[in-house]
């Protein structure tokens, strides 16, 4: 068995919780994670079915129905905080493969492979079916877990970085109640080629190449003109396990990462332009905790609309924020490197 410390951070999520959990057990500090955490994707005309056919063609497995009424889907499957983990190979050497499985057997003979060779293997255990997890029983939802080894009878151990008590022990037979397991694959390829400026390079690109301030724009032009955000709280009965309150507050926490990336990088490199962008990001973080806590004040009122309509003007002043960040990030990849 591995000896694996679960690494929990608040500020990220499931998945990035199990990435941060192997950077630190192969001695990377899981903060570097922060570097790929800006920005954001607002679909508006998302039908339903190009929603299930973006589903299948997705890397993980979503549960949707309840997600969707009529013909009108959920904003929490239409807004998503894009964070990225491409560049981390180049920049920490950590190489991530994902693999779709509907093999029990399979995913034994992997994590013997890997563990063996002193590498943890990630899986998905949806929740409702994980004993330890709060909503076993009561709800699916994704969820992702280590692999450390196996007991001589063959049962996984498990480090769940979410709920760090003490290892887990699992039938791999409880994993074939999903429709499928998503493997994560790990693997250390030595010191990365990417320095920071390079890094900061490929949060510029991301942030133009997906029009991420676009987006942001188009979300406050949707919540202040539609007549359809009351379905919002009638997809979901209690708000704070909507899908979308967990992605504002994704949207949120990435933010504040993004922003403590760069203020460290400020200080350790002396760029007050990274200082500045920082105030900025750290700003934008403040408007998007704001959004979300009203969606919740919201799910109370009998009539949320004007609540949420008023809410618009806090997205566009976020946009304006990340805006004034981004050009602030396009002068300093293209200035001096020095």
């Amino acid at each position: 068995m591995l000896k694996i410390a679960p690494v929990f951070d608040p500020l990220l999520n499931c998945y990035e919780n199990l990435i941060a959990t192997v950077c630190e057990f192969w001695e990377i500090d899981h903060k570097y994670l922060y570097s790929g955490s800006w920005g954001f994707h607002h679909n508006f005309n998302q039908t339903q079915y190009e929603l299930r056919k973006d589903i299948e063609r997705s890397q993980f497995s979503f549960h949707t129905s309840h997600m969707m009424q009529e013909s009108y889907v959920s904003l929490g499957y239409r807004i998503h905080p894009l964070p990225f983990f491409h560049h981390l190979e180049s920049y920490l050497g950590l190489g991530i493969q994902a693999e779709r499985t509907r093999s029990t057997s399979h995913v034994v003979a992997l994590s013997e492979e890997y563990t063996s060779s002193g590498t943890p293997l990630g899986i998905t255990f949806d929740g409702f079916w994980c004993p330890w997890h709060p909503m076993y029983q009561k709800r699916e939802i994704e969820h992702f877990v280590l692999v450390s080894g196996l007991t001589p009878d063959g049962l996984l151990i498990i480090v769940d970085p979410m709920f760090p008590v003490d290892v887990q022990f699992v039938n791999p037979v409880e994993l074939e109640h999903q429709a499928c397991i998503d493997v994560i694959k790990f693997s250390k390829r030595g010191p990365g080629e990417m320095d920071w400026l390079d890094v900061l390079s490929v949060c510029l690109a991301n942030i133009r190449s997906t029009d991420s301030i676009v987006s942001m724009r188009a979300f406050a032009h949707e919540l202040e003109h539609s007549n359809d955000i009351a379905c919002e709280f009638s997809l979901f009965p209690n708000f704070e396990l909507h899908e979308l309150f967990i992605q504002l507050r994704m949207i949120h926490n990435n933010r504040l990462r993004f922003s403590i990336y760069l203020a460290w990088l400020a200080e350790q490199h002396r760029i007050p332009e990274l200082a500045e962008m920082s105030r900025l990001i750290l700003s934008s973080a403040e408007q998007w905790d704001v959004i979300k806590n009203a969606f919740v004040k919201a799910s109370f009122l009998k009539d949320p609309q004007p609540a949420v309509k008023k809410l618009s003007w806090r997205v566009l002043e976020a946009a304006r924020l990340e805006d004034a960040a981004a050009d602030e990030l396009e002068r300093i990849v293209h200035g001096d490197r020095r």
